[in-house]
């Protein structure tokens, strides 16, 4: 991954995003001012519980130039990173032969998803991979390690608000390693909970992890109490409040199943999948067959007194329980873009069992194996695959087209004339006005153009939620840019006074043509 963010940054490719693209890398640009309060936009009226995905994409984005492009670098980076620490929790956990296994699980993963999905910016598939480094963080932090609490509170932390349907998982794993750490300390024997609290940096740490999560909730108290209202208040009244349908617990089975039958078998669902309400065999094996081997590797790990398997399967069986629960409590449909995360489960079970057969192998036999033939066969054998599948995927990678041929060239020319419109008007606010729904695609990636090449662009209250309150209509705008999709043209008055025609482009959908106009002044709301 960290090769092609690294070809890509290279080419530099001409990339002109739309729809959710555009609205996310607004957001993002603004994060580069500390000016993102909130995670990104919900169809529903809300937006995401933070903005820490997009102060952690800075860090690649920022420097290199607030490109389009470099939002695939920045995101690839991201997941770079999430593999390597897994690996690396790995290693903390058992050693350098459950990173190793734990490394081959991860490539195999990846592979059985789809690269196309971890070469998106799409917010929902940047939650799969560190789901996996939560829950092992979590159930690490259970067995004894104070440490892994801390950095399962930041990566729980960082899940929750980039997707807020993460929220119960997270709070559910968070709720069970606490209770298995506060037992672990009193039976059989009593003895401190924070006893491997020991030395300068271990504390340094600690400190650093707790700094870190109360400056990513920073953003999140300021817009609830500075919003009107906050945007934890549209959640709560969308959630509890709205009393609108949910859907069956048969079909959280259902929906849950398919995910889980996904890895390692592969044949992900198409994003677009969203019918659960038959509840076949099919989906419901994976389900119990998952929910007995988590209780299994809990119980082996009991007998076999190793609490990091003990925990993981715990964790592993409430997780899955609650996760029927909330997904039949979801409003709308249950789209499986959405639900992609979960199909992590069987990959962190399989870590799991790996790290518990670590564990009984007897201490002798790993002595005598370590100077013996086969062992050095195995590794060598280990390492030569672990090199073989990351150049496969790293070639994978490298044949991916261009992020810049998946851009709808309809958007492109709208965005070149209407800035050949404005060029005779100085950099002044702009007021967009969406007419219908068609049309916010392509709106959405003309105002990203507007604002990286310095016009201040403001939009109707009615999209403000996807957007962002910082582009809410000020009545001050003097320019009115109005895209009016081919279905709306009938009821558009063309002959309003002040209205320009600036151009008629294809790019609202299949056989739809995408009128735009301006107007001077501006009709402001």
């Amino acid at each position: 991954m960290l090769v092609a963010a690294g070809v890509l940054a290279f080419q530099r490719p001409d990339v002109v995003a739309d729809g959710d693209f555009a609205v996310d890398e607004i957001a993002l640009m603004r994060s580069t001012h500390l000016a993102q309060l909130v995670g990104n936009y919900s169809r529903f009226g809300w937006s995401h519980l933070g903005p820490a995905w997009f102060y952690a994409l800075d860090f690649v984005y920022a420097p290199l130039g607030q490109h389009s492009w470099a939002f695939f670098v920045a995101a690839l980076a991201l997941h770079a990173l999430a593999l390597c620490l897994i690996v690396i929790a790995a290693w903390r956990i058992r050693g350098p032969a459950l990173a190793a296994i734990t490394a081959l699980v991860l490539l195999w993963f990846v592979f059985t998803l789809g690269l196309p999905t971890f070469r998106s910016t799409w917010p929902p598939y940047e939650t799969i991979l560190p789901i996996i480094l939560f829950l092992l963080l979590a159930a690490f932090g259970a067995a004894g390690s104070t440490l892994a609490i801390s950095g399962a509170l930041l990566v729980g932390s960082y899940e929750a608000q980039l997707h807020v349907g993460t929220v119960p998982t997270i709070a559910i794993a968070l709720g069970v390693m606490t209770v298995i750490r506060l037992v672990g300390h009193r039976w059989p024997a009593r003895t401190p909970v924070f006893s491997d609290i020991n030395g300068r940096l271990t504390r340094v740490l600690l400190a650093l992890g707790l700094a870190t999560l109360i400056a990513m909730w920073v953003p999140v108290v300021i817009d609830e109490l500075t919003g009107h209202p906050g945007n934890l208040t549209k959640l709560a009244r969308f959630f509890f409040l709205a009393n609108l349908p949910h859907h069956h617990l048969h079909e959280g089975v259902a929906a849950l199943g398919r995910q889980l039958a996904v890895f390692p078998f592969g044949h992900p669902p198409p994003g677009a999948e969203s019918d659960y309400s038959v509840l076949t065999l099919a989906r419901l094996i994976p389900v119990v067959a998952f929910l007995a081997l988590t209780a299994a590797l809990a119980a082996a790990g009991t007998i076999a007194r190793d609490r990091f398997a003990q925990s993981l399967g715990a964790i592993l069986f409430v997780v899955t329980i609650g996760l029927v629960w909330s997904i039949s409590r979801a409003i709308g449909e249950l789209s499986s873009y959405f639900l992609l995360w979960t199909t992590t489960l069987p990959l962190v079970l399989i870590v799991g069992w790996a790290a518990l057969l670590i564990k009984i192998a007897p201490a002798r036999w790993l002595v005598r194996a370590s100077s013996s033939m086969r062992a050095r066969a195995l590794a060598a054998g280990t390492v030569a695959a672990l090199v073989v599948l990351t150049a496969v995927q790293t070639i994978g990678f490298l044949r991916l087209p261009s992020p810049a041929l998946e851009d709808d060239p309809g958007t492109r020319t709208a965005a070149a004339l209407v800035e050949a419109s404005l060029a005779s008007q100085p950099r002044q606010p702009v007021l967009v006005t969406i007419v219908a729904l068609d049309a916010w695609p392509p709106a959405a990636g003309v105002s990203l153009q507007l604002v990286k090449h310095g016009w201040p662009v403001s939009v109707r209250p009615e999209y403000q939620f996807m957007f962002g309150d910082q582009m809410r209509a000020t009545g001050r705008e003097r320019v009115e840019l109005i895209f009016v999709p081919q279905s709306s043209l009938g009821q558009f008055d063309v002959h309003a006074p002040g209205l320009t025609f600036v151009a008629a482009v294809t790019t609202c959908g299949p056989g739809c043509t995408l009128y735009i106009f301006t107007r001077t002044p501006a009709a402001v709301p």
